[in-house]
């Protein structure tokens, strides 16, 4: 790694004098008031801050003007546009991206493409960070991979699963480093915790996201079939609703905005999150780091949380969650054990909102930068 990041600075004597920090990413979203836009507005905001320049290009059909309107270095490019207009513009800003960087030591590519971040990698020669989200599927990106990391890229992993797994595929240890994902949650002033539920007739269970097959969508359909006779009321915030049938005990909205979140979290008792394993290369739960997990910690309501290995890297069953095989019957007990049990709901939600002080973006991007200059030097 220090051979390389030494014959780096000898092609380009900039890197010493003139260094800047540079975050290119690619994001893309569809709905105006979904969560997902929000999310990526805050998170490149956040990015910002931090960085010297900012170029974004955002595949959505929403018009992107005025996304920063607190920094003067990002320049946005919005492939709402037609393909042609699309491809021009992006161009423009690979070209602008590429000069930039030549007289920068860090240069951030955010992106889930590994060929769109090894074809920005081969024509820049600063420093690159690339942020992983799922694993090698093909022995191209692998080849890919192996490359980017003998030139000069830092690969960062969204798990430590998925952190072994770039290892193996690379053949080493150094500059892979990992850093799960976070929550841009403001910090709550009071003791929020759990409501008093124990002489309530009906416990409100929340679940924000969408509804797929990955993330627990036949376990929550069978939750619905059972649940009313168990006086449970599930409040699911999805834009998929279509997908479940009729049950008195579900509570359906729409797929709300972001700034929504925080306030219809804090009005239910417990909240949950599945991931179901479905193997194929498309499977996400080996290597996932679901972003609401980290705003249900800043919530300080106890969460229940499928028991997989990708969730264990951060919670602790009976500590700051309860962690339950993906069984509708043995969720439904959990819900009422908890429902019974004051002080352990209180424990776990105490623990969680303690813990989701060390996930918050502003804590990501100083370690990004922090692991970086560790694996560099």
């Amino acid at each position: 790694m220090v051979s390389r990041v030494k014959k780096n600075r000898m092609k380009n004597p900039g890197l010493v004098s003139n260094k800047k920090k540079i975050f290119f990413a690619t994001q893309s979203w569809h709905k105006s008031k979904g969560a997902n836009y929000i999310q990526v507005k805050q998170m490149i905001k956040a990015f910002s801050k931090q960085f010297d320049i900012v170029y974004v290009i955002l595949r959505t059909n929403l018009n992107s003007e005025n996304f920063f309107t607190d920094n003067v270095n990002s320049h946005v490019i919005n492939m709402r546009r037609c393909r042609l207009c699309s491809i021009i513009y992006t161009l423009q800003t690979l070209l602008a991206y590429i000069k930039q960087s030549r007289g920068g030591n860090f240069s951030l590519v955010y992106s889930r493409n590994i060929l769109f971040s090894f074809l920005v990698s081969r024509l820049t020669i600063c420093n690159h960070g690339l942020e992983l989200h799922a694993g090698v599927r093909s022995k191209l990106e692998a080849w890919m991979l192996r490359k980017m990391y003998k030139k000069k890229v830092v690969l960062f992993c969204i798990s430590e699963s998925l952190q072994e797994h770039i290892r193996g595929v690379i053949g080493s240890k150094k500059g892979i480093i990992s850093i799960p994902d976070a929550h841009n949650f403001p910090s709550l002033n009071r003791e929020v915790y759990t409501k008093e539920i124990l002489s309530k007739e009906v416990i409100n269970v929340g679940y924000f996201g969408k509804l797929s097959p990955q993330k627990g969508l036949a376990t929550i359909v069978e939750l619905l079939r059972i649940a009313n006779k168990k006086k449970i009321q599930f409040n699911i915030f999805t834009p998929d609703e279509r997908v479940l049938g009729p049950s008195d005990s579900l509570g359906v909205y729409e797929y709300i905005d972001h700034d929504q979140c925080m306030s219809r979290m804090l009005e239910q008792d417990i909240l949950l999150l599945l991931i179901e394993p479905q193997g194929g290369i498309a499977d996400i739960s080996p290597y996932t780091s679901p972003l609401k997990l980290f705003e249900y910690m800043a919530i300080g309501k106890p969460i229940i949380a499928s028991n997989l290995p990708i969730l264990r890297e951060i919670l602790t069953s009976d500590k700051d969650s309860i962690l339950v095989e993906n069984s509708a019957e043995k969720i439904i007990k959990v819900i009422l054990d908890l429902k019974d049990k004051s002080s352990t709901r209180d424990l776990i939600a105490r623990n969680a909102k303690i813990l989701a002080k060390k996930h918050t973006w502003g804590n990501r991007i100083n370690k990004i930068n922090k692991s970086f200059k560790e694996s560099v030097l």
